[in-house]
């Protein structure tokens, strides 16, 4: 179903790419507190709302196309953010709807890459994420969908795989700069935004929620996340995988532990954590070069080939305290929601597995949020793979009605 779905949208989107044409020119930067984010930005493509219409209604997937009533034009950006005290240039795919009317925000928060050639701002304008986002804009919304740090333009440093301090200020910096570009074009841009994302792109959107609901954005009003199949319980994620004999995408924990070396400066060796040589090899896969499945084949889907007999025995043990209080601190089982929060994951997933979403719902629930803000939806025997379009469905039914 997802191949037909998004092949009948590569055929029938008629999508016409431009060449590069620079709307704003790069500023420079003069200090720390950003009074503006957008750098510069250049045409991605144009997609017709009939077009976009008429690959739902023949897709087979559960979208409501007579929702998608706007034409769209879209936009590769570069816009500043601040890491470690310096100001950085990141990049984004940016879709604004051919609309007089003002226009709400989503941040789509997208899943693990390891490769820059695999960012959303280096697709095609037919590929299954840029005709994803397309038709969420024609829906009426203004869509911008990071790359975040380590990727796309950024590509000369370390994504901060769940680091949650380094996580939410490239997402908030690029609504600002997703606002800056339609209202440069003559736009009229809302306060309200939505947050959505799977995966890592669900922690991520979590992440950034809370960061909201903590310190509010002066320019925005956040009005509902849809975070899904995201690894919130860090901790619980690491106890789970330490359970299995066989873990089939080793290349996350690596992932996390190479991200925690890196922005968490501990100078402990991987070899604490892993048996070689992959203590060695982790080091030199994460270079923006390699794929997921490029990781995944470099490392061992045995647990116990991967990772020392005495972490995954004694994984408590003061240590590994280096990196189990870093695992600690990046979860975001720490706050309680204020703002509507859809939370979805698929029942069969195992690979971020879904007891983490049922313990992050009860632990919210548990510590006084409302269930009727913060909601739990089951993706009936989906895995992780197969979560994205039940998702995408769940998300197009609750979000279309809210932007239009």
């Amino acid at each position: 179903m997802k191949k037909i779905f998004f092949i009948i949208l590569s055929v029938s989107l008629l999508a016409s790419c431009t060449k590069e044409e620079i709307i704003s020119q790069p500023k420079e930067a003069e200090n720390l507190v950003l009074t503006t984010r957008l750098s510069d930005s250049i045409s991605f493509a144009d997609y017709k709302a009939s077009s976009l219409k008429l690959a739902i209604q023949f897709s087979g997937v559960n979208i409501d196309a007579s929702e998608l009533n706007h034409d769209v034009k879209s936009y590769k950006i570069n816009y500043y953010s601040v890491l470690n005290n310096k100001k950085i240039l990141l990049s984004a795919l940016v879709f604004i709807p051919e609309s007089t009317l003002e226009q709400k925000i989503v941040s789509f928060q997208h899943g693990t890459t390891s490769a820059v050639a695999s960012s959303p701002s280096n697709a095609s304008a037919t590929t299954q994420i840029s005709l994803l986002f397309a038709g969420m804009s024609s829906a009426g919304a203004i869509t911008v969908v990071p790359d975040y740090i380590g990727l796309g333009i950024s590509n000369t440093g370390m994504n901060p795989y769940y680091v949650e301090s380094l996580t939410t200020a490239q997402i908030r910096d690029g609504i600002y700069a997703a606002k800056e570009l339609a209202e440069s074009l003559g736009n009229s841009v809302s306060r309200d935004i939505y947050l959505a994302g799977y995966s890592q792109g669900g922690y991520v959107t979590m992440a950034t929620h809370k960061s909201i609901e903590q310190s509010p954005m002066s320019e925005f009003d956040l009005k509902a996340s849809f975070p899904a199949a995201g690894g919130y319980d860090v901790a619980g994620v690491r106890d789970f995988m330490l359970r299995q004999s066989t873990y089939s995408q080793p290349n996350y924990f690596a992932y996390v532990a190479q991200a925690y070396k890196t922005y968490h400066n501990f100078d402990e060796p991987l070899a604490l954590l892993f048996k070689a040589p992959y203590d060695t090899i982790i080091p030199t896969l994460f270079d923006g070069l390699h794929s997921s499945s490029q990781i995944n084949s470099a490392l061992t889907s045995d647990v116990s080939a991967l990772l020392t007999e005495d972490y995954i025995s004694n994984s408590s043990d003061s240590k590994f305290d280096f990196f189990n209080d870093r695992i600690t601190e990046n979860s975001l089982l720490d706050w309680t929601p204020t703002i509507r929060m859809h939370l979805l994951h698929g029942d069969q997933d195992v690979t971020v597995p879904y007891q983490n979403s049922i313990d992050t719902y009860d632990y919210f629930i548990d510590q006084g949020a409302s269930t009727s803000i913060v909601t739990f939806t089951n993706l009936p025997g989906s895995s992780h793979g197969t979560g994205l379009i039940p998702y995408i469905e769940y998300l197009a039914g609750e979000l279309f009605p809210l932007v239009e």
